[in-house]
């Protein structure tokens, strides 16, 4: 006789193993919510008993796609290091934290881990699209990462080119950063995330001038980057003042494997991003 991974005599025991799974797969979630989730779902299935048939693969996708369409904002199970941002509740995961993140001075925090966070919205900072980003920020050079990192900190030769790149840019003169903004910052796209508490941006910055051919449209990556879409983030990366920059191609054509797009939809999020971006075409195409 084949016992069932979850009935009413082993519920607990599932339930912890079903824990120790999400977060194998770098998902935290609250104390209490598999319960609930493992109570509706055997709820949708005819009950407790109902659900014999059920393996412990089984119930591993149905509690993570439970998550995928979850609001992180709801669940407020932080993730990400609070020296970040104001946070409640901190909880560190594979980042290491270092002193105040808020301050232009402050050390890079190593990902050398996961993390699966949500996306807030999808930016296309264009030469329009860049100054609004600063007008509704405030000042955006200033919550971007000093690029003078060590070399220590340097990960690969992306580091290096997007140092060099951003130097450049900060060093020219009016006219030499209108042209480098039309060749080089209209392919820069900015990702905001969260883990329901904190946010960062994630910023793809690269030399090259014009599009790959396997780079997306923005529409498409609009879709797929959609407000409430989890994404899984892999190190190495470095995160500074808020902005995670990685490598060219990790954003245009999700082709990194230190990006991986997971799914998910949350309603109202959606709902609310959308029309948020119409409005942003609307600005974008009246000042331009």
């Amino acid at each position: 006789m084949v016992t069932s991974f979850i009935s009413t005599l082993n519920i607990n025991t599932g339930v912890a193993q079903l824990s120790a799974w999400l977060t194998s797969q770098a998902i935290h979630v609250p104390p209490g919510w598999i319960d609930a989730c493992v109570a509706w779902l055997a709820e949708e299935h005819g009950g407790i008993d109902a659900c014999n048939h059920l393996t412990k693969s089984d119930w591993c996708q149905l509690i993570y796609e439970q998550w995928l369409h979850s609001d992180l904002k709801q669940l407020e199970c932080p993730v990400l290091p609070s020296t970040i941002s104001t946070s409640r509740n901190p909880h560190d995961n594979s980042l290491s934290s270092g002193t105040d993140a808020n301050t232009m001075n402050s050390p890079a925090l190593k990902l050398d881990g996961e993390l699966c966070l949500q996306v807030v919205n999808l930016f296309n900072i264009g030469e329009s699209y860049y100054g609004q980003l600063r007008r509704h920020e405030g000042n955006l050079s200033v919550n971007l990462p000093s690029l003078e990192v060590d070399g220590e900190n340097n990960l690969d030769g992306h580091t290096t080119q997007m140092t060099q790149a951003f130097s450049q840019y900060l060093n020219q003169s009016p006219t030499q950063t209108n042209n480098f903004r039309q060749s080089t910052m209209a392919n820069c796209l900015t990702l905001f995330l969260t883990d329901g508490v904190n946010e960062i941006k994630v910023i793809e910055f690269g030399t090259q001038s014009t599009r790959s051919r396997s780079s997306l449209p923005f529409k498409e990556l609009s879709k797929k980057l959609r407000p409430g879409v989890k994404i899984r983030l892999r190190g190495p990366l470095l995160l500074r003042n808020n902005v995670l920059l990685v490598p060219p191609g990790a954003l245009q054509s999700l082709s990194s494997h230190q990006l991986e797009v997971l799914g998910g939809e949350v309603t109202n999020i959606y709902v609310y991003g959308f029309s948020f971006l119409r409005g942003c075409h609307l600005v974008n195409s009246i000042f331009t």
